[in-house]
């Protein structure tokens, strides 16, 4: 089973802006916030050195205790990783050691705000946890294990919350870092098909995983094809020669497919959407909360899209039929069907789609080479730098469209419809095809 260790910090302190030479770096508080007209801010160290295998963090929970409060309301306050190191017994607003200076006083400029940032909220007395596995894999990865943060906002109303510091007496006050580790579990089917028997998996003993744990497909040829899955992450490998099938109830962060004789079927049931990558599969069908990238698939995949934000597909080996609207879609070279639409759709290459519409609706389309038949009648708005949109042979006409705009490639609107309407046409260098009968008006 998972593993969670809780470690301390090695070092913290607050500064402060209206003592701006002042180090407090032995005090058993972090007063975080803004009160009496200036900032105050907090810097942290962790020592993550001891965790040698970062792909195995499942979650890495930075807490804070509190344990008073002022101001008129809550606010905001950022949590990112710090680029400085710092002394916490010389370190002030205005200098990171004492001596030398912060890029900017209050070491707002010294958080490395291109990473992973965070939210803080002061002015309730209110614990504050978050995740930021990001920022401690980085750490071990980059940092020899050091990991520093940094706590900060610009000027704004008043509002602080002070929070037990690592020097505070009490250990429960003291700010820690909850670092889960995923046990890795692998299917073994000795028994049976059945996902829920716990002498299916291997460790011997171990159980079948749990939501902290990584579920592996690896190895063997047993399906399958009975029970539900609760885990953090599922890897099917390109070892493993079963298939997992009937729908399978998934409930799981992550899901990474990859092998080229499965036949993989899957109602992926969490609250938030599941991250599937799919690098290869014999056949495949989805359902639930997923979004998808994949790469490779050796025959038409079958989505089930109702719940669906975003699908990635940038493969020639890759073909799929969507069901529902998707809020994002991004091809390359692939071959789609769309039943119905997608909010954004922007297809390069030498892809080639066919979009419908129950609803009669589809929004942004961006063209960049292949080919697009569009059985849909109504587009929010479309730009063609390269390749071709066809509404020939729609029936659902008459066509309905927003801003259009052809800088190369074609459009061709010649349909049975007596009316082409756009809220704006602009042919740069591309055609645009209409019937002699039709009539076209703009907006």
């Amino acid at each position: 089973m998972a593993t969670t260790t809780t470690i301390y910090p090695t070092d913290d302190t607050h500064i402060r802006e209206p003592n701006a030479s002042t180090n407090y770096g032995t005090g058993i508080y972090l007063p975080i916030g803004e009160w009496s007209g200036g900032r105050r801010h907090a810097l942290l160290e962790f020592d993550v050195s001891s965790f040698t295998e970062p792909s195995d963090i499942v979650s890495a929970n930075f807490s804070l205790t509190a344990i008073s409060s002022s101001g008129g309301s809550t606010r905001n306050m950022t949590l990112a990783r710090l680029d400085q190191s710092f002394v916490d017994t010389s370190a002030t607003w205005n200098t990171y050691n004492g001596v030398d200076s912060w890029v900017t006083a209050g070491a707002e400029d010294n958080a490395a705000t291109t990473q992973p940032t965070y939210t803080i909220e002061v002015g309730a007395t209110t614990n504050q946890t978050v995740d930021i596995k990001p920022l401690v894999i980085d750490a071990i990865n980059k940092r020899a294990g050091v990991l520093l943060l940094v706590i900060f906002f610009s000027a704004g109303a008043s509002a602080y919350t002070t929070f037990g510091s690592t020097d505070n007496l009490s250990t429960p006050n003291k700010p820690s870092l909850a670092v889960t580790v995923a046990a890795r579990i692998s299917w073994t089917g000795a028994i049976d098909n059945d996902l829920d028997n716990d002498d299916n998996w291997s460790p011997l003993l171990s159980g079948k995983p749990t939501s902290t744990d990584y579920a592996l497909f690896s190895s063997g040829s047993v399906s399958a094809t009975d029970g539900g899955l609760e885990c953090d992450t599922i890897f099917i490998g390109k070892g493993y020669t079963g298939s997992i099938e009937n729908s399978r109830r998934v409930d799981c962060n992550q899901a990474n497919i990859f092998s080229p004789e499965s036949d993989i079927s899957l109602n992926f049931i969490a609250a938030g959407q599941a991250q599937v990558r799919v690098g290869d599969c014999k056949s495949l069908a989805l359902n639930g909360n997923y979004d998808l990238t994949i790469s490779r698939c050796r025959s038409s995949v079958t989505l089930r899209t109702a719940s669906v934000d975003r699908i990635d597909a940038h493969s020639s080996r890759v073909a799929f039929v969507a069901d529902a609207n998707v809020d994002l879609i991004r091809i390359t070279d692939a071959k789609y069907t769309l039943d119905n639409g997608a909010d954004s759709i922007t297809a390069t290459g030498r892809s080639y789609g066919y979009i419908s519409a129950t609803t009669n609706t589809t929004a942004a389309i961006t063209v960049s080479g292949g080919y697009i038949k569009m059985l849909a009648k109504e587009v929010d708005s479309l730009t063609i730098y390269s390749g071709r949109l066809d509404f020939r042979k729609n029936i659902q006409a008459p066509l309905d469209m927003g801003a259009v705009k052809i800088y190369s490639g074609v459009l061709d609107s010649r349909t049975d419809s007596a009316t082409f309407a756009a809220q704006s046409i602009v042919v740069y260098g591309g055609r645009l095809l209409l019937d002699g009968s039709q009539q076209t008006t703009l907006a």
